[in-house]
Formats: C-alpha cells, sequence, structure tokens
C-alpha cells in the first residue's frame, strides 16, 4: 500500500529552495497555479485600472495580456518568477522584490509601491511577446526618445547602448522581391533601463521589427510557403 501524500497547508510548502517539489510537480498543482494567475482579474475593470478599497492603478496592456494566457512550465516550477522594480526614494538606488506569482506583484505595486516611485514596474522573469494589437508598431519616438518593446517589462521602455556589439538576423525590405527578408546584421547591444533585458533575446527582436500583411483569396486558409532561392 502507498501512503497519501499530504495536502500541502500554504504555497511555501510546494517548493523546495525555489524549485517545485517533485512530489507537487503534478497536473492538479499546475491547474491550480494557473487558476491562482488569473485572480487579480477581477479587481481590473474594463478601463484596465486596477481597483481595491482606495487603491487605483493602471495596469499596463501587456501585463493584463500575461493575465490571459496560461504560464508556461518554467513559470510554474519556479518559485518567483516575477519581481516588481522601483526606484528609492530616500537613496536614489532600484530596488527589486520577488513575488511567486502576478497577482501578489500588482497588489504590491498598485497598494504600495506606486506611492513611492509613479514608475514602479511589475517584470516578468520569462519575457512575453508583444500583443497582437502592438506588432509592427516598435520601436517608436516618444518625447525625443526611441521606446522599444521590452518582453519582460511587458511595455515599452527606453533602452541604452552598452558599448557593445554582435551579429544577428533582422528584418529588411527588399526592393526588387517586394516583401521582407531576414539578413545577418551587426547590431548594436542595447538594454533595458528597467530591467536590464537585451536585444539579445528573440523576442525581443520578434517584438521590436516590421510585420508584413499578407492577404489571401476568398477560401485559402494558410500561406503557401516560399522557396527559397
Amino acid at each position: 500500500m502507498t501512503r497519501a501524500r499530504p495536502t500541502p497547508q500554504s504555497v511555501e510548502e510546494l517548493y523546495a529552495e525555489k524549485s517545485l517539489k517533485p512530489e507537487h510537480n503534478t497536473e492538479r498543482t499546475h491547474a491550480w497555479l494557473q487558476r491562482r494567475h488569473k485572480k487579480v482579474a477581477a479587481y481590473i475593470g474594463a478601463d484596465g485600472v486596477y481597483r481595491h478599497g482606495e487603491h487605483e492603478w493602471k495596469v499596463p496592456l501587456g501585463l493584463r495580456d500575461a493575465l490571459q494566457r496560461p504560464l508556461n512550465y518554467t513559470q510554474m516550477v519556479h518559485k518567483y518568477p516575477w519581481f516588481v522594480t522601483w526606484l528609492s526614494p530616500k537613496s536614489g538606488k532600484r530596488c527589486r522584490k520577488y513575488f511567486m506569482s502576478a497577482p501578489h506583484a500588482i497588489i504590491w505595486v498598485a497598494e504600495l509601491a506606486q506611492y513611492s516611485d509613479p514608475q514602479a514596474t511589475v517584470v516578468s522573469r520569462h519575457g512575453y511577446h508583444a500583443p497582437t494589437k502592438l506588432l509592427g508598431k516598435f520601436p517608436r519616438q516618444w518625447q525625443g526618445h526611441y521606446q522599444y518593446w521590452c518582453p519582460r517589462c511587458m511595455q515599452p521602455q527606453r533602452f541604452r547602448r552598452t558599448g557593445e556589439e554582435f551579429y544577428a538576423q533582422r528584418k529588411a525590405w527588399n526592393e526588387d522581391k517586394g516583401r521582407y527578408e531576414f539578413i545577418e546584421r551587426k547590431l548594436a547591444l542595447l538594454a533595458c533601463t528597467i530591467c536590464g533585458i537585451s536585444n539579445r533575446d528573440a523576442k525581443f527582436r520578434a517584438s521590436n521589427q516590421p510585420v508584413e500583411v499578407r492577404k489571401f483569396r476568398s477560401g485559402v486558409s494558410r500561406a503557401r510557403r516560399r522557396r527559397r532561392r
């Protein structure tokens, strides 16, 4: 006979150090973590504002979009997949506080951190692509500076050059072919001023590039693959 596993009395008991315990790495636990991920949605109105008591905070579009997506495996087995970063009003230094879920991070910003730093940001250590409606709109100029979509901050941010360079595939318009194509180019290494992610990240490059709109004839459900010459 096998003994029944004791039911965890708290979320802390699910994890050993910073990882999910093997005995709790089950579909039942995963389903519970997915439900917890969306719990804060009830406090976010149609205008995207979190409201609870006297507290209000405009939740960024990217973060709202992330709440609608299921957690991936890495986010579930890692104890702290989220953190909040803000500038200390006393020292001026950037602070971090790690959280076990996005709802806890949102509550921390809305009810505490935003009063110390209005630019306090929820950051996902996993990173997300830009929402569909924002694809092709970055980089953009805003108040005299370029903004890029940050996969971890889940909103537009300023990126600064680090002085390094690297090679990567980047979309460029081909006049002869009349479409975009990927070419190998030398790029300046950029880093987010808030979370530190760089443009080496594939999600960054996918979110900050032109989008080609292709038209289909009536009745065609998918595009024909283009042959490489």
